[in-house]
């Protein structure tokens, strides 16, 4: 019974659904270290440097600051490939050429078709 309620999915489309799901894993575990490395640094700061003091402090409050932000981009461009950006380049690239020969062929249909009438005008004259 259970087989029989079973939705079959092709073994390419579950390949790919495999492939998008080990990436949103990845950038999950990619983000939770993230929040633990940049809370530590932050708590590092605050307890160590005391805020407001000059010298070390301002040192590695920038240092802070850097890593925070730097590494951020890094996790944002990594969320934009592995949950926005589902398609490779390649697949992208295909569908595109799809579309341009779809279109050529219609455009060339539609030359055909006015060179067929244009010729039975001509003849009819």
């Amino acid at each position: 019974m259970e087989e029989e309620n079973r939705t079959i999915v092709p073994e390419e489309s579950q390949a790919q659904l495999e492939k998008r799901a080990k990436k949103r894993v990845h950038f999950r575990i990619h983000f939770f270290i993230y929040l633990i490395v940049i809370a530590f640094f932050w708590l590092l700061w605050y307890f160590l440097f005391k805020p407001g003091q000059t010298g070390e402090s301002s040192v590695f409050l920038k240092l802070c600051w850097a890593i925070t932000l730097f590494w951020a981009l890094i996790v944002f461009s990594h969320y934009m490939f592995a949950i926005r950006w589902n398609k490779s380049a390649i697949e992208k690239e295909v569908e595109r050429l799809k579309k341009r020969e779809k279109k050529l062929k219609e455009k060339m249909e539609r030359l055909k078709e006015s060179i067929k009438t244009t010729e039975n005008n001509n003849q009819t004259n």
